[in-house]
Order: structure tokens, then sequence, then C-alpha cells
């Protein structure tokens, strides 16, 4: 599955902390938030890790720079693609 970015368990606690005072979630416990918090982020792709190390962070943001162009020139493609059938 891909990554598309990471935040640290720290960063998830304090989410939570934040979104436990809106008013659809006032009732549930600041657990409740967070675990329901940690499905959202995977299903977004993003990774939670206890710690960031800078270093590896921004190597993990090159590489992520690589495969969203990647991504963006195949959407292009195949939107060229479809407006020559179209066309």
């Amino acid at each position: 599955k891909e990554v598309a970015g990471k935040i640290t368990l720290r960063h998830l606690y304090e989410i939570a902390k934040i979104k436990s005072q809106d008013p659809p979630l006032t009732l549930l416990t600041l657990q409740q938030v967070t675990q329901m918090l940690v499905g959202i982020a995977r299903t977004c792709g993003i990774k939670i890790v206890r710690n960031i190390d800078p270093d590896e962070y921004a190597e993990f943001l090159k590489e992520r720079e690589v495969v969203i162009a990647e991504q963006k020139k195949a959407l292009q493609d195949a939107k060229e693609a479809k407006m020559l059938r179209t066309g």
C-alpha cells in the first residue's frame, strides 16, 4: 500500500485532543477519538510512526515527489489518450 505521508504518535495525540472538542465527538473518550483517527490515517495512506528522523523524512519526501510526478504524468497521458479517442 502506498504511503502518502507520516505522522508521529505525538502528532496523532495532539490532533485527537483538538478533535475531541468537536460537538459530534464530545461523547467519545480521547482513546476512542485516537483510534478513529488511526483508522482514518491508514485509509488515507498516512503512516503512524513512533519517531520521525529528519534526515529519513527528507529522503521520504524526495522519493514522494518522484512518485507524485509519475502519477501526474500518467494522469496527463490518460487524459490525452481520451481526448484523441473522442476528438
